[in-house]
């Protein structure tokens, strides 16, 4: 069943008049008028305003997370009573489960952004019900009913440039690329990731949004706030891209992406001055400004402005989910494991998946790690009511990308920092970057092996093959380094036909040889990561060729 939440009646941005219809029918169910200038004195007006504000100038620092839930819990009563209205709230509890597309006029558009799922029904947030969905309607018609063809094609985007606070990203998407894995292996989905992550700039997410006509579902997490998101520059630093640049570049995915995951802090929020002003409370706005920029000047940061989720929205045709508050690492790859489970293994529409992965995210209790507000974070905005993302079943005999990386360590489970030389890396082993390698050094245990499994499982799928050799580990074994290499290489490139052990018997054969060599590894585009190789390297960091020993085994 349908509802639809309209604001009628609206007088000053500040009095209007919910009625709540039947979808189908049109016909009345319930209403209830709000006068806010009145309720402009509670202090739950200002929660309602600017939650996360509230609470951080209001919880008690030393029990936070008790003190957090009251205040949310006491702020959902009063969204129930005064807001939402008891006669509505109880309307859309005897209809569940329901979706509801709330409709709100430009006058009271602050109602866009504000955290109606806190309302208590029956004592209860509808946040918590687990079958109300809200979606908030921007007038975008329903994307049609188009089934994936082939494969569901998603691309993923973790972007952390150098000078940003550190994000639980890498742990988002190595869970996120395993849970995709084992929907292919188990539920015999068919889904194509793309994972971006280091160097994630305009021109990359362009290019990638572009071709093929772009993703079916895209998934975009990393830091932001009211109406932008940061991406990578060139040298990692960050580059704040806004709603309208936002935009510009994932229009060329238009009438193909059906989903926009934007899990980034506040890609669904007004800024308070904003909110304020559609209420006409200009000096308290004006007063609110002047505290944001003087916060955004300490801090460094670039103005802001709203409206991303919603313009994505708009402009781009898809349904949104974007995040109304700055989101806690463990509740961000929740949510995310359990709409992805709901959307792609259970076959549920999009509001249905967020309403059920919703509460499962936040838990039965708050915590540090998923703190009271959470269940009024995630929002969803555009034509999401009913939209199926249901991949094709089947899935090859074999999954390609674990025959590519069959030789290569497993991907480690955790990588933390290196950020910098990360992106540095990947920037050279892009296509066009004029260099042929990447060096990793420093002393043992430093984590160069890590830094080069992450390297090589983030850029397989830009590499005909990637191949991986580890050179001997004990420094006595160096001559048969060269042997080990030759069978390495024969193992994972031969099905191209590639054949050396046979050629490198005298150093003769060897020279022989390596014109083809150079011309294989000219011609091919080929990932080779050579690991351990200072047991190749003499005691000074050197190399050296014994009298009886030929060139083809000197160290490099």
């Amino acid at each position: 069943m349908g509802l639809v939440l309209r604001a009628v009646d609206v007088v000053r941005g500040s009095r209007w008049r919910w009625l709540l219809t039947d979808e189908r029918t049109g016909a009345a169910l319930a209403d209830h008028p709000v006068d806010f200038d009145t309720l402009a004195g509670d202090r739950e007006a200002e929660a309602f305003r600017d939650l996360y504000r509230f609470l951080r100038w209001n919880a008690v620092p030393d029990r936070r997370v008790e003190s957090e839930a009251v205040l949310v819990d006491r702020l959902g009563q009063w969204i129930g009573e005064r807001i939402l209205g008891r006669a509505v709230g109880a309307a859309i509890a005897a209809a569940a489960p329901v979706t509801v597309r709330v409709q709100v006029p430009d006058a009271v558009g602050f109602l866009l952004y504000a955290p109606l799922e806190l309302a208590h029904v029956g004592g209860v947030p509808l946040a918590r019900r687990g079958d109300v969905s809200l979606v908030f309607d921007i007038g975008v018609p329903s994307a049609p009913e188009v089934a994936p063809v082939g494969r569901l094609r998603m691309l993923a985007v973790f972007s952390l440039p150098t000078q940003s606070s550190a994000l639980a990203l890498r742990r988002e998407r190595y869970e996120l690329a395993k849970q995709m894995r084992a929907l292919a292996a188990r539920a015999r989905r068919m889904i194509e990731l793309e994972v971006l992550q280091y160097g994630v700039t305009r021109q990359v997410l362009g290019e990638r949004m572009t071709a093929g006509g772009g993703p079916d579902v895209l998934h975009l997490s990393g830091h932001g706030g009211s109406g932008v998101i940061l991406l990578e520059a060139e040298d990692g630093s960050a580059d704040t891209v806004d709603a309208g640049d936002l935009v510009r570049l994932l229009r060329p995915a238009r009438g193909r992406l059906r989903l926009a995951v934007l899990s980034a802090c506040q890609s669904a929020a007004a800024t308070t001055a904003e909110t304020l002003r559609w209420l006409q409370l200009d000096d308290a706005a004006d007063a609110a400004q002047e505290v944001a920029d003087a916060e955004l000047t300490a801090a460094d940061e670039p103005e802001t402005v709203t409206g991303l989720a919603r313009l994505v929205a708009d402009q781009v045709g898809c349904a949104v989910v974007a995040m109304r508050y700055p989101v806690v690492d463990d509740f961000a790859i929740a949510l995310t494991s359990a709409l992805y489970e709901g959307l792609f293994r259970l076959d549920l529409p999009v509001d249905a998946a967020l309403r059920r992965a919703v509460p499962v995210a936040a838990g039965d209790e708050p915590s540090p790690s998923r703190p009271a507000l959470s269940i009024a974070t995630p929002t969803l905005f555009g034509p999401a009511a009913g939209l199926l993302l249901t991949p094709p079943r089947g899935r090859p005999l074999m999954d390609p990308a674990a025959a590519r990386m069959a030789a290569f360590l497993p991907e480690p489970e955790r990588f933390v920092g290196r950020t910098a030389v990360m992106i540095r890396a990947s920037r050279a082993l892009a296509s066009g970057s004029g260099q042929g390698g990447v060096l990793l050094h420093g002393m043992a245990g430093a984590g160069k092996t890590a830094c080069a499994l992450e390297l090589a499982y983030r850029h397989q799928d830009r590499f005909d093959q990637p191949v991986w050799w580890q050179a001997p580990l004990r420094d006595e074994e160096w001559p048969t380094a060269l042997t080990s290499l030759a069978l390495a290489l024969e193992a994972q490139l031969g099905d191209r036909g590639f054949t050396m052990v046979d050629k490198i018997g005298t150093a003769d054969r060897l020279r022989q040889f390596l014109p083809r060599l150079r011309a294989v590894l000219r011609d091919n585009g080929l990932l080779i990561v050579l690991d351990n190789l200072e047991t190749l390297l003499t005691a000074d960091g050197g190399s050296s060729t014994p009298s009886n020993t030929p060139p083809a085994a000197t160290r490099p």
